[in-house]
C-alpha cells in the first residue's frame, strides 16, 4: 500500500482547497482498517488483478460465483468499502472461475473512499492498496 505521504501527494489539491471533509490522516486510516478486513475475504475479490492467457493484465470487476468478469487494468474506477471494492466500468466476456489460480503475487491497484466516510460530490480521496494477483489457465 503506499505510504501516507505519496496518499497526501496524491490527493494534496483537494486538502489544500479544504475540499475534502476528513484530514489525510483520518482518510489513511479507514482505508488502512478497510484493507484489513478485505484482506480477511478468502478467494478472488473485486479489484484483485488477473493475468490473461494473452498475457494482458486486467482487474476482477464481477464474481457470479461460477464465473467472474474483468476489465482492463488501467479501465474503470473502484470504490473500497469495508465488504470489499465495488467496480463502475465496461466489463469484458465472463471466464469459468475454475480457470483462475491465485499467484505468489501483489499489485497495488488504485481504489477510492469518500473522505472522512461522507458521501457528498468533490469528496473522493484516491489511494493505491495492494490486490492479490490470478492467472487464467
Amino acid at each position: 500500500m503506499e505510504t501516507l505521504e505519496a496518499f497526501q501527494e496524491r490527493n494534496r489539491y483537494g486538502y489544500k482547497r479544504r475540499q475534502f471533509m476528513g484530514t489525510p490522516e483520518d482518510d489513511y486510516a479507514i482505508v488502512v482498517a478497510r484493507m484489513a478486513e478485505v484482506d480477511k475475504i478468502l478467494g478472488p475479490r473485486i479489484g484483485d488483478f488477473v493475468i490473461m492467457l494473452d498475457g494482458s493484465l486486467h482487474r476482477l470487476t464481477y464474481d457470479w460465483v461460477d464465473y467472474i468478469q474483468t476489465a482492463p487494468a488501467e479501465s474503470g474506477s473502484y470504490y473500497l468499502s469495508n465488504l470489499g471494492a465495488s467496480y463502475s466500468g465496461a466489463l469484458c466476456d465472463p471466464i469459468p472461475a475454475p480457470r483462475i489460480e491465485r499467484t505468489d503475487g501483489k499489485m497495488e491497484g488504485d481504489v477510492w473512499i469518500f473522505s472522512h466516510d461522507h458521501a457528498r460530490a468533490y469528496n473522493g480521496v484516491h489511494i493505491r492498496v495492494d490486490f492479490r494477483v490470478y492467472k487464467v489457465v
